[in-house]
């Protein structure tokens, strides 16, 4: 209903990045990227170094999209002799990496990361190696990616990523699935890890610790909401029993998060008479239309007071088939239903924004918010598929109770 696009819109229609204001910027032109985004763009910068260098005062400015996104980039292609993608190594490793650059233009470096994390920089132009000691490293998984950084201005970047088995000491970690069922959101997933000889073993997602337990054998379960949808990769590190030397990392376990099987499309029994708005229901008040949920403080507005249990529900039409999200913003006890199947409860009240996916067919859908108010009756309702909008109750419809 804004009067202004949000920049939102431009990723909907396709865009890989946009721009826009936290807050009126009044006609200010350092507010905004110049017309040298499109230059730098086209030069090879990145979406993120494009912006930036096209913007003198970007204070108010929110930027959104992929940041790394460079369509007109010239990376250089990077091989590495003195060691194989995938290989099991020990002891000391010399690589030896190469490029081809684009025309004119040549490699000013190379950098190893280890398990991305710089290790070590070596001159591109007088072609040095580069030295790893695995030694140094836990045994098990690891990555080394080399980079290429050009002569050029904008230094663009390219680079091979390299898995390796560190050996030296011959210790193992493994990290499996307990069962092969799909995982699914809200469903727990089951995990065992196993390594001989450790003190403990922690299960991670990158850097994030997301449990541990002592002993050579552990189980883990949890529910995968923490990770997020789509792949993940997770990895168990074994603390060894005779210190940091005897630490063992897993291979990943790729896994993808689901949801839940695709929602058909919901029966009313015959006879029901829909009308316009969504249905609140309260304790202490008559069932009323709501044709708004905006501003955020809605529910004081319709009368609601703190501590008392309410519900509105209401029915939309979806388009397509595909993974729809609801998102509510709130302090208080709440729960999630469509088309009465419960998707998310929240037991205590403080301020969060919880995301809830849902896989629905095209057709009509019941949704229905549940919750108990607190002094803070702050509800922020959104709805979308590729993209999230307040959702519209004048857009919708409901059953009225009988009278």
């Amino acid at each position: 209903n804004s009067a202004q696009t949000p920049l939102t819109e431009n990723l909907l229609s396709g865009a890989a990045a946009a721009s826009g204001a936290v807050t009126e910027p009044f006609a200010i032109p350092n507010k905004f990227p110049s017309p040298y985004i499109h230059l730098h763009y086209a030069r090879g910068c990145s979406a993120a170094e494009a912006f930036y260098q096209a913007v003198n005062g970007p204070y108010q400015l929110l930027i959104v999209g992929d940041a790394l996104c460079r369509p007109w980039a010239d990376p250089p292609r990077v091989t590495v002799a003195g060691v194989e993608s995938g290989a099991t190594v020990k002891d000391v490793l010399t690589l030896t990496p190469s490029a081809k650059t684009p025309f004119r233009t040549y490699v000013a470096r190379y950098e190893m990361y280890v398990d991305g994390m710089l290790y070590e920089v070596c001159d591109g132009d007088k072609k040095e190696s580069l030295t790893l000691d695995t030694r140094r490293l836990a045994d098990g998984y690891h990555e080394v990616r080399v980079m290429a950084v050009c002569t050029e201005p904008i230094e663009t970047r390219g680079g091979v990523l390299l898995p390796l088995t560190v050996a030296n000491r011959g210790a193992t970690a493994t990290l499996e699935r307990v069962d092969d069922r799909p995982v699914r959101w809200g469903e727990p997933l089951r995990l065992r890890a196993k390594s001989a000889g450790a003190a403990a073993l922690v299960l991670a997602q990158g850097s994030r610790t997301l449990a541990q337990g002592p002993g050579e054998t552990a189980e883990f379960t949890f529910d995968p909401r923490i990770l997020g949808m789509g792949p993940i990769s997770l990895q168990v590190a074994a603390v060894g029993g005779a210190g940091p030397s005897s630490n063992v990392v897993s291979p990943p376990l790729e896994l993808e998060i689901l949801t839940n099987d695709p929602l058909a499309s919901f029966k009313i029994p015959g006879g029901a008479q829909f009308k316009p708005g969504m249905l609140l229901t309260q304790e202490m008040g008559e069932p009323r239309t709501v044709f708004t949920l905006s501003p955020d403080n809605w529910l004081a507005g319709q009368g609601v007071a703190a501590g008392e249990v309410f519900a509105i529900v209401g029915f939309l039409n979806t388009e397509r088939d595909g993974e729809y999200q609801i998102q509510l913003r709130h302090a208080m006890q709440a729960a999630v239903l469509v088309d009465d199947r419960p998707l998310y409860e929240a037991k205590n009240a403080s301020t969060v924004v919880d995301y809830i996916p849902v896989a629905l067919k095209a057709g009509l859908h019941k949704i229905e918010i549940r919750g108990r108010a607190t002094e803070d009756l702050r509800l922020d309702i959104r709805f979308g598929y590729a993209g999230m909008h307040p959702l519209r109750p004048a857009s919708m419809t409901h059953i009225p109770l009988p009278q």
